[in-house]
């Protein structure tokens, strides 16, 4: 059994730098047919073009809360699909959580009831051909019981889907677990629990594989809900390690979402610090905390790390509790030196409510960004959108994001000099004449 306790605490960079800017949506999704309280967006994924979007709480098929999964095309916003299971049924919450690859969309459905009461499912669905697609495989867990939560979280990559159900376990104060499926069977080919059994700790509440690392976080671990996060190989269904930060933290829920993509491991810890990290895996026996990092003049209590999602050298972070009536946002941060992630925008909606909760769920790839709203108002109350953000503006000397390098960005550089705050353009912690320089070499129109 190869398996190590990590706490990370070397190389934690709490970043401040980067650009303030906020910018708004290029576009608001809803669905065709959207309905008052579906929670359109409440789980979201994208892949080649094509968003995946849940809404768990939808009515279909002349049934209360089916759940439904829409598939969008991103650049025009159009709706392409709406799926439902095939053996749709009253409560069944398909679209509690998404995930996408290779044409092939996992969809949870958390209270489905077919192995008991609530005990969850899971759906492969077959999208290469987005206007038709069809179901391959229902999966269910061999040691389902009653009232457990198979389903709250997904994540695929290639032949391997994980499925998480937090509070899975036959004692009163139940673990959790997670499932490696083939993805082109549906054959269950292990049962990920954590080697220390920790009750309530919600193991298998978030989700992540790439490769042969699967990521499963447990936000709820610790006697004070430190929470942590563990590695496992989907090969085997051998834990590699278990991480939690030091020094530890009362009600950091770190785990509460995860992603990975190759060697890079993002963490969201929403708690009561508001963060999230970076770790290396490239040796997953002994993963190294690169950073951990906040938004820049960020809030007590945003929700910042309650969903994160990774493409390349970007990373979103979601913060749904952000603003006085929990308006929400979503966090956009270059990480090529992941030792130091900078802030690029923080987003938001034009015609912002409260309750929005943008950013309950993220997903980037290539130029696009998406933030979601659960309880969008538009076009009935709480119906729920996909948020479409632009993942490639760059211009970091426009600090008020109006587009234009000007007498406006300068004051700002000038009101924060020797400050590392907004204007810290070359991200040495200060702001200098060197910041200087380069809003002065920038100045005019963004290109």
């Amino acid at each position: 059994m190869i398996f190590s306790l990590v706490f990370c605490s070397l190389f934690v960079v709490v970043t401040a730098f980067g650009s303030t800017c906020i910018r708004n949506e290029e576009r608001i999704i809803t669905a065709d047919d959207a309905g008052s309280g579906d929670w359109l967006g409440f789980s979201v994924a994208f892949k080649s073009g094509i968003v995946v979007a849940g809404a768990p709480e939808h009515d279909g098929s002349g049934l209360i809360r089916t759940g439904a999964v829409y598939l969008f095309d991103v650049a025009t916003g159009t709706q392409l699909a709406k799926i439902m299971a095939d053996d749709v049924s009253h409560g069944q919450n398909l679209g509690s959580s998404v995930a996408v690859d290779n044409g092939i969309v996992l969809a949870g459905a958390m209270d489905d009831d077919q192995a008991g009461f609530t005990a969850g499912a899971a759906y492969l669905f077959d999208i290469t051909t987005p206007s038709a697609p069809t179901q391959l495989h229902k999966l269910i867990a061999s040691d389902a019981e009653s009232h457990d939560e198979f389903g709250v979280a997904v994540a695929i990559d290639g032949n391997v889907a994980i499925v998480g159900d937090d509070i899975h376990g036959q004692q009163a104060q139940p673990s959790g677990a997670a499932y490696v499926f083939d993805v082109e069977t549906g054959a269950e080919l292990y049962i990920l629990t954590p080697e220390d059994m920790p009750q309530l700790a919600w193991f298998g509440h978030s989700v992540g594989v790439s490769g042969n690392i699967a990521v499963i976080g447990a936000p709820r671990d610790g006697s004070l809900d430190h929470g942590s996060v563990y590695l496992f190989d989907v090969t085997s269904g051998e834990q590699l390690a278990k991480i939690i930060v030091d020094p530890l933290q009362d009600f950091e829920y770190l785990g509460q979402s995860v992603a990975i993509e190759g060697d890079i491991v993002v963490v969201g810890a929403p708690g009561d610090f508001d963060r999230a990290f970076l770790f290396d895996v490239s040796d997953p026996t002994n993963p190294v905390q690169l950073s951990s990092f906040e938004p820049i003049n960020g809030s007590t209590y945003d929700g910042f790390g309650n969903a994160v999602a990774i493409d390349d050298e970007l990373v979103i972070v979601g913060a749904e509790s952000d603003g006085g009536h929990s308006e929400g946002a979503a966090y956009l941060f270059d990480i090529s030196d992941p030792t130091q992630p900078r802030q690029i925008v923080k987003w938001t909606l034009d015609d912002i409510e409260a309750s929005s909760h943008l950013g309950f769920s993220v997903a980037v790839e290539g130029a696009y960004g998406l933030a979601c709203s659960r309880w969008y108002d538009e076009p009935v109350s709480k119906a729920g959108a996909v948020v479409v953000f632009d993942a490639l503006y760059r211009c970091e000397a426009d600090l008020d994001c109006d587009e234009i390098v000007g007498d406006n960005d300068l004051l700002s550089l000038l009101n924060n000099w020797g400050t590392a705050g907004g204007g810290d353009l070359n991200f040495d912690g200060t702001i200098n004449v060197l910041d200087l320089l380069l809003l002065l070499a920038a100045w005019g129109p963004c290109m």
